[in-house]
């Protein structure tokens, strides 16, 4: 469960659109958004998915299905392996 302050914080920063959510906040240097969660920085979409979707096996990779790097839309995140998400994204 992800804290309600957590979530306050991880909403003020994405611009909702029809199609993809654009984390406005701090950036990795991949061009990834970030953000801290336990003292820890994380990928925004990873935050996103745990929000949306509970835990996951962090030894795979959130893949962004739409491959926009600061895309949130729960919609557009699906968990693989690390192999198969950089095959799918060399596939675009």
């Amino acid at each position: 469960m992800i804290a309600n302050k957590v979530q306050v914080r991880f909403w003020s920063k994405v611009q909702i659109s029809p199609t993809c959510w654009i984390w406005c906040g701090s950036k990795m240097g991949a061009g990834y958004g970030e953000i801290r969660l336990n003292g820890k920085k994380i990928g925004a979409h990873q935050l996103s998915y745990l929000i949306h979707f509970g835990e996951y096996d962090r030894s795979k990779d959130i893949h962004h299905v739409c491959e926009v790097k600061l895309c949130v839309n729960p919609d557009h995140l699906t968990v693989m392996s690390r192999r198969d998400n950089l095959m799918a994204s060399d596939t675009v």
